[in-house]
């Protein structure tokens, strides 16, 4: 097996297409490299509270996001009631 190092810097956001060959070996390829250096790290909340009332958008879209977010879970109960039947409690 031929083993090949190959070093280099990529200076830009673009793919680079191309051939490498030695002897009769020959590898065909294409890298493409996404950068993120033209995108607006996410600034807030990476936790939040769901809410019965209105929805809530966090602005996260084509933003790098340095956590997950995490939405904490509302709260479910159910009881059996007085007349046979199930009560929710939600929130």
């Amino acid at each position: 097996m031929l083993s090949v190092n190959l070093v280099g810097i990529l200076s830009r956001a673009s793919p680079i297409y191309g051939t490498i060959s030695r002897g009769g070996n020959v590898l065909t390829g294409y890298i493409a490299v996404p950068t993120t250096a033209d995108k607006e790290h996410y600034t807030g909340t990476y936790e939040v509270a769901a809410s019965t009332s209105e929805d809530q958008v966090l602005p996260t879209r084509q933003k790098i996001l340095a956590d997950d977010i995490t939405v904490q879970k509302v709260y479910f109960s159910r009881t059996i009631n007085p007349s046979g039947g199930t009560t929710v409690y939600i929130g």
